[in-house]
């Protein structure tokens, strides 16, 4: 089975190859279901974690009722390589009917598939977002050469939804990312209070439950 089974196995309700990127649904393994759907984003070889980085949390979300959308774009599928040609992919991953919700995502990326996740939400709506160790546009470069010949411009939109940027300790040396500096804690703010929440931890239980948490708080 491709995930962790917590309680009674997560049910797959869809797997669909797009060329050579892939939609999975993950439904709720509990008798509840919440009508928030969780989407989670990996950029073929901008992940070391690849789409098995998020197994164990979209297990532990199945089974608190939550559906799951695993989405992996391929560069070589996409348009172009650019941002603009990933964002197309995804918006074609998005639409088919396994992904139709009512309700925006709230959309989980990692490394350098937070690239391609800020650059959707500066176009699209989204319930909440949380980046995990992202790397910054300025860095692009140096992490991806090969797509990215100079540093990107930065993102321009503002948070006007719950973002948790999370650090573990496997973050490769980069500098602060650009939400912690502009919308983190400022001198004298609490972390609580500030519109970009910084969250220490792992992808494993304990980094999900303090996901959990900040979800809790946030009313997602």
């Amino acid at each position: 089975m491709l995930f962790t089974c917590l309680g009674r196995p997560a049910q797959l309700t869809r797997s669909l190859a797009r060329s050579a990127s892939s939609i999975l649904a993950v439904a709720p393994s509990s008798s509840r279901h919440l009508a928030l759907p969780l989407a989670f984003l990996t950029v073929k070889g901008w992940d070391s974690h690849g789409t098995q980085g998020w197994e164990d949390w979209i297990s532990r979300f199945a089974a608190r009722g939550y559906s799951s959308l695993l989405l992996q774009v391929d560069p070589a599928a996409a348009p172009s390589t650019s941002l603009d040609g990933l964002e197309s992919e995804l918006v074609r991953l998005l639409r088919d009917p396994s992904a139709s919700s009512p309700f925006p995502p709230l959309l989980f990326a990692s490394s350098g598939s937070s690239l391609l996740a800020e650059q959707y939400v500066s176009s699209h709506p989204l319930s909440g977002l949380c980046l995990v160790d992202p790397v910054n546009p300025s860095s692009a470069h140096k992490f991806f050469p090969h797509f990215f010949s100079k540093p990107l411009d930065g993102f321009n939109y503002e948070p006007g939804f719950p973002i948790a940027v999370v650090e573990s300790g496997s973050k490769q040396a980069d500098e602060e990312h650009w939400l912690l500096k502009d919308f983190g804690p400022q001198e004298g703010e609490d972390e609580e209070d500030a519109l970009v929440r910084r969250l220490r931890g792992e992808r494993d239980e304990g980094g999900w439950q303090k996901m959990m948490d900040w979800m809790d708080e946030n009313s997602l």
